[in-house]
Formats: structure tokens, C-alpha cells, sequence
């Protein structure tokens, strides 16, 4: 019964979750950054990867720093395939001081 209701809805262990937090010394900020990162994210859209958000993490606000985040579910088959993505955004330095990537997270906070 559990692994049907996983399976419905895009859960582990059907699929991988990620999660992507960014974050920015405003709201706006990081508001605008999770929009670029999303839209990013969305582009030539990869079968079967739902992106979720972005929307304001559980925890907002840490250590003066404000939060989004957006969740990835991603098929196995296409792990590979956002990991070349996520890997592309961190590249670029100043993307990377704003940007936390946790996969199959624990807990979404």
C-alpha cells in the first residue's frame, strides 16, 4: 500500500528529491535568485524531473540570511542529467556562496 502511494506521487524510492536552497541577504534577493534558478532548471524541460517552486523554506530566515527553496523530483535515469545542470550553476561563484544543494534531504527546513 505505501509503495503504490510512493509511487503515485513521485516519492523515494521512485524517485530522487532535491532540494535546492538559495539564499540572499534580502528577501527580494533571494526571491529573485530562486526565480532564475528554477527557470534555469525548467529549461528544455528533461522527461519525468518535476520542479517544484520556488517558495519560501520552512526556515526563512538563518543567520541574517533569507531563504528559498525548490524541490526537484528527479527519476533515476535522469540524475544524471540536473546533476550536469546543478554543477553548471555552481560554477559560477557568486551563484555558488547562495546556493545549497541537498539530495534525498531528511528534512525540508
Amino acid at each position: 500500500m505505501e509503495r503504490q502511494f510512493r509511487a503515485a506521487l513521485s516519492y523515494p524510492p521512485f524517485v530522487r528529491l532535491v532540494n535546492v536552497v538559495v539564499e540572499g541577504d534580502s528577501m527580494a534577493e533571494a526571491t529573485s535568485r530562486a526565480r532564475g534558478v528554477a527557470s534555469f532548471l525548467r529549461r528544455d524541460e528533461l522527461d519525468g524531473v518535476k520542479v517544484l517552486g520556488p517558495a519560501f523554506a520552512a526556515r526563512s530566515k538563518v543567520a541574517n540570511r533569507y531563504r528559498c527553496q525548490i524541490l526537484l523530483k528527479v527519476p533515476r535515469r535522469q540524475h544524471a542529467q540536473v546533476r550536469v545542470r546543478l554543477r553548471h550553476l555552481l560554477s559560477d561563484d557568486a551563484t555558488a556562496k547562495a546556493i545549497v544543494v541537498d539530495v534525498d534531504p531528511i528534512t525540508l527546513s
